[in-house]
């Protein structure tokens, strides 16, 4: 049964009014309490979103088999849960840097910086495969700050209106833009036109406009989007990725661009560019397991 829009609304104001006081007081506290917090935070979400957990555990052995331990995939889980627990209160705690102290927290790698330049020169555009790990959403605040050319990261919205303009709002401050996904296709092709850079994330499971690709040896329903935008304007691609460094503060790493061939058979193209990017997410993800998103139900859709 469909909620009554009254009852609805009177949620999403509940939830706001419970996350508020995050958004308010994170910035202010040393970034040493919000690690700390975060790691707690974190430990109480492995043993009470038993749900999650077993997505996790289960995502594991799908992917590693016996090559991993159940006390090793347990342990990773852990770190999973507090890894992400972390970089949700480090994204708020950043809203007190601005582009002469974003530095505190995280950096551009200068070879990627080379790579997206020459990438812009040839004035398509550039398309940039984007993926849950590491810190991504601290990813396009920095490359707002240091002026590379404009950068549009595509996302769903968030289901409570409040949290998704204050996210937005967070996201934005640097200059990057949101392309919601109900509204993406015209968006992102103006975008392109205008030489500009647009972000699009391909590691999720995905019910329509898919394509059926191996994601660790397994059949996982894949975003089409990233490569039938590259054959349609001839945008090269970029992965991007945004990892912890010893220091404990991030760098962003860009490159390389994914080489791709048009055959003439758009369907293969597509299904063969996809597979590409696909490969080039599960050799990071196999470099830092500890910092991808294995929370998510990413074979949920198999083939018929």
């Amino acid at each position: 049964m469909k909620k009554h829009p009254f009852f609805k609304a009177i949620r999403h104001v509940t939830e706001y009014a419970l996350a508020l006081p995050f958004f308010l007081l994170i910035p202010y506290l040393p970034l040493r309490w919000i690690r700390s917090l975060g790691k707690g935070l974190g430990l109480l979400g492995y043993h009470l979103i038993g749900r999650r957990r077993k997505i996790a555990l289960d995502n594991l052995e799908s992917a590693y088999g016996p090559a991993m331990y159940t006390s090793e995939r347990m342990a990773l889980v852990r770190q999973v849960f507090i890894h992400f627990a972390t970089a949700a209160l480090e994204f708020l705690w950043a809203t007190r840097l601005n582009a002469e102290t974003i530095g505190e927290l995280v950096e551009l790698d200068e070879a990627g910086l080379a790579m997206v330049k020459k990438a812009l020169e040839k004035g398509r555009g550039v398309l940039i495969l984007g993926f849950h790990i590491g810190h991504w959403e601290l990813l396009p605040v920095v490359h707002g700050y240091r002026g590379i050319g404009q950068l549009h990261g595509v996302a769903r919205r968030v289901d409570n209106p409040y949290l998704d303009r204050r996210i937005n709002a967070i996201r934005c401050r640097s200059g990057t833009k949101v392309i919601y996904k109900d509204q993406a296709g015209s968006q992102i092709l103006r975008a392109l036109k205008r030489n500009e850079l647009v972000g699009i994330g391909l590691d999720q499971n995905t019910s329509r406009g898919h394509v059926f690709v191996n994601f660790f040896g397994r059949p996982a329903a894949t975003n089409k989007a990233i490569a039938t935008f590259a054959l349609a304007t001839g945008a090269p691609i970029l992965s991007a990725v945004c990892l912890p460094l010893p220091d404990g503060r991030y760098r962003v790493y860009y490159g390389p661009e994914i080489e791709y061939q048009e055959t003439g058979d758009r369907e293969k193209d597509i299904l063969e560019l996809t597979r590409r990017c696909t490969s080039v997410i599960e050799d990071q993800i196999r470099k830092a397991p500890r910092y991808w998103l294995w929370l998510h139900q990413r074979w949920k859709h198999q083939p018929p």
